[in-house]
């Protein structure tokens, strides 16, 4: 990838590395619009930091992220399922563009550590 001045290039939480994107999940504008441009701390969706507000904070990322998810969910991977696996390509991806793909690399490598040890963590 190459990186031009005013470029912003994130990683995020543990794998994820975008262009154009804020905060802990590397969020973009368009992303953020999508989900239903959630704010925090009373600002309007309209206003011209509301974006950047929310994405810089963890809380209102997430809130970002749930709502994304909650309106573009689909079983990426025809498991018969829609869980973690999905919503990972899902944010990779984008909406809609996660149909027959995997992710690859890094990403992969990640992604399989973080759902292992979440697995652990949650077994009695």
């Amino acid at each position: 990838m190459t990186v031009t001045e005013g470029t912003i290039v994130v990683i995020v939480s543990t794998f994820f590395i975008l262009d154009s994107a804020i905060g802990p999940f590397a969020i973009t504008p368009v992303y953020w619009k999508s989900s239903g441009k959630p704010t925090i701390g009373g600002i309007s969706s309209e206003a011209p930091d509301a974006f950047e507000s929310c994405t810089k904070t963890l809380f209102c990322s997430a809130l970002t992220v749930q709502g994304y998810m909650r309106k573009f969910k689909e079983d990426c991977n025809n498991d018969g399922d829609i869980d973690c696996d999905d919503f990972v390509l899902i944010h990779h991806y984008g909406a809609y563009g996660c149909k027959g793909t995997s992710l690859e690399g890094n990403i992969r490598k990640r992604y399989e550590q973080c759902k292992q040890y979440i697995d652990q963590e949650t077994d009695p």
